[in-house]
């Protein structure tokens, strides 16, 4: 891994061929072999790999489905592109920048409007998600295939620029208003938690019934 993110695609094929003479019944390393293989164009070879990693890993890693994901759709693999990131949303819910790869993935099987609901939900999420954040731990050798993928995430709706200052500003606090509604519904917010997030907002906290004057009485104590 050092090697691939060191743009030293030789030499990463050569130590992770080593690595599965040496270890081949191991997931971890057929993985890296396969992140290696994927990084030099060799997308075939990268299937094979990906899927022994997947095979041989008894509760499966995240990551170990999005490389796959990445030699389908490299591959042109588009339909089995689609169902590995399905999986990998599962797998990781919360991980925006692989789940952009399922847009991708739509995206390039034609399914454009799917793929723009994707999209536009992650952005939701993640406010400064860019093209670039999803690619950059998949180097690739030839610029060819990341411009491939980037313009499937483009198609997508995912931008390659980030939120300035202002608008980034706006946004957070809209997110934390929204957490401070749902923690005052809900009742069972830590009050520190409620406070914290107030004072991120430049904002005063609500005064509830239980709050007296000269008292250190909190929201939901």
């Amino acid at each position: 891994m050092i090697y691939l993110a060191k743009r030293e695609f030789e030499l990463s094929i050569a130590d992770t061929e080593r690595g599965v003479e040496l270890l081949p019944g191991v997931g971890p390393t057929n993985h890296i072999h396969a992140r290696a293989l994927i990084a030099k164009g060799r997308f075939d070879e990268a299937f094979r790999a990906a899927t022994t990693a997947i095979r041989l890993q008894p509760n499966v890693f995240p990551y170990f489905v999005l490389s796959l994901g990445f030699a389908c759709l490299l591959g042109n693999r588009h339909a089995d592109a689609v169902l590995v990131m399905r999986k990998f949303r599962e797998l990781a819910p919360h991980l925006t920048h692989g789940i952009a790869m399922l847009a991708a993935a739509l995206r390039a099987s034609g399914q454009q409007g799917e793929a723009s609901n994707v999209a536009a939900a992650i952005m939701k999420i993640d406010l400064n998600l860019t093209i670039d954040d999803v690619l950059r731990p998949y180097p690739m050798q030839d610029s060819v295939h990341s411009d491939k993928l980037a313009g499937y995430l483009n198609d997508a709706g995912i931008r390659n620029w980030v939120l300035n200052v202002s608008q980034k500003n706006k946004a957070e606090k809209s997110v934390g208003r929204i957490l401070v509604n749902f923690a005052i519904n809900k009742g069972n917010s830590h009050p520190f938690f409620r406070m914290a997030v107030y004072d991120s907002l430049d904002a005063p906290p609500p005064v509830t019934r239980r709050q007296r004057s000269g008292s250190l009485t909190c929201i939901g104590e």
